[in-house]
């Protein structure tokens, strides 16, 4: 059975997140599995929790227990949950590739302010080092279904490594696909090539008899037009490749990955390249 963790750091975006999880393995027929990581052994009562009465919870365990609570009459499937200690990023990774999970949802922010919560700083370090896709999800983006999900294609050999696992959630979801050739330059050669991969792309996705659209976006900042895009066309989803590496023509990995992620009000799903 497919598997989806959860961190839980008790903020709302983390429940936010936790509820498109239950969504995504309802679709996908998978288990979910909730992980919270504690930094130090001081540990106080989440402000998500703090209007609750007669409940005399004291530990996450404690907390964990009241979010299974609440949320396991949703899943389809089954649902548990983990505490671990340690380093946030590091024990949701390490945790991922032990339990083979197909994918991590998580929220991308904390509460501000709140130095209890981690979700933001480590969203993007779960990300770079991940044992599989992540999907990235801001507070507030409720959403209960994806219909359209924005593909962007660079230049670069990897672009094209995402589009599986693109396709495949498109197939579940039933969702249209927006092949989007991005460049920042008017290099012809560079041009002909992002139009050749956009156009091997569309016949893949047309072999496996899913909606698509194709257009050619050029600019000085391709994570913003993509971003604007999606926006004009209401899209639930982006999907994205990262990369540590340097490339020269690879605009949507590294540092555009990282403010992709961090600052689009649409979910993202990042892929690396070797998956």
């Amino acid at each position: 059975m497919k598997l989806i963790i959860v961190p839980i750091d008790f903020s709302s975006d983390s429940i936010n997140a936790l509820e498109h999880g239950i969504k995504f393995a309802n679709k996908l027929g998978a288990k979910l599995r909730m992980l919270h990581v504690e930094k130090d052994k001081n540990f106080e009562t989440p402000y998500f929790f703090r209007d609750l009465e007669n409940f005399s919870g004291k530990t996450a365990s404690d907390f964990m227990n009241l979010i299974l609570y609440r949320h396991q009459a949703e899943i389809e499937t089954t649902m548990d949950y983990v505490v671990l200690k340690g380093n946030v990023s590091k024990e949701i990774n390490k945790k991922a590739e032990a339990d083979k999970a197909n994918f991590i949802i998580m929220g991308t922010h904390g509460t501000s302010g709140d130095d209890s919560y981690w979700m933001g700083s480590n969203a993007f370090k779960v990300v770079t080092d991940a044992p599989c896709p992540v999907i990235t999800i801001r507070n507030g983006f409720i959403r209960e279904q994806v219909n359209k999900i924005i593909l962007p294609i660079d230049a670069s050999k990897h672009t094209r490594r995402k589009l599986t696992t693109t396709a495949d959630l498109a197939l579940v979801f039933g969702a249209e696909v927006y092949v989007v050739g991005v460049t920042e330059t008017s290099m012809v050669d560079i041009l002909k090539r992002v139009d050749s991969w956009v156009k091997q792309t569309v016949d893949y996705l047309n072999q496996r008899k899913i909606k698509n659209k194709s257009i050619m976006i050029q600019g000085s900042n391709i994570t913003d037009m993509t971003i604007d895009y999606a926006k004009s066309v209401d899209a639930e989803l982006i999907s994205i490749m990262t990369d540590q590496g340097q490339h020269p023509v690879s605009l949507l990995m590294g540092p555009y990955a990282q403010h992709m992620v961090n600052n689009s009000p649409i979910p993202i799903l990042t892929i690396r390249p070797n998956f």
